[in-house]
């Protein structure tokens, strides 16, 4: 997996989040749910960014199986948005499909790490 372009999925999608908690809070006044969303959608990006500076394999599979968890805990986020109905199911269904996106990259980079890429 190219890093450019999973660095691109995880910003584009920390975006999208961060425009979410924004309008949750502006207009339901919700803040708690979305903020730690929020937080962990960016830190995904953070983890990945972190990666590519990593000093050995397994701390570049590290990087990736902690950007991976917070990928998993969004996930969570996003459903817990739309059971609690702050979200409806078609913003559900985009934002889950983002989330999947960014694991299949993120898994895609930890597979292409651990045959021997980095």
């Amino acid at each position: 997996m190219n890093n450019n372009i999973l660095m691109e999925n995880t910003i584009a999608f920390a975006a999208k989040v961060v425009k979410l908690r924004e309008q949750l809070m502006s207009e339901k006044g919700e803040s708690l749910i979305s903020t730690k969303f929020a937080e962990c959608a960016a830190e995904i990006g953070a983890k990945v960014s972190s990666a590519a500076y990593s000093r050995s394999r397994e701390e570049h599979l590290s990087a990736h199986y902690e950007a991976l968890s917070l990928a998993s805990q969004c996930e969570y986020w996003i459903k817990l948005l739309c059971t609690a109905e702050y979200i409806e199911n078609k913003e559900h269904a985009i934002l889950l499909e983002d989330c999947m996106d960014v694991k299949r990259s993120i898994i895609a980079a930890i597979n292409a790490a651990r045959e021997g890429g980095r």
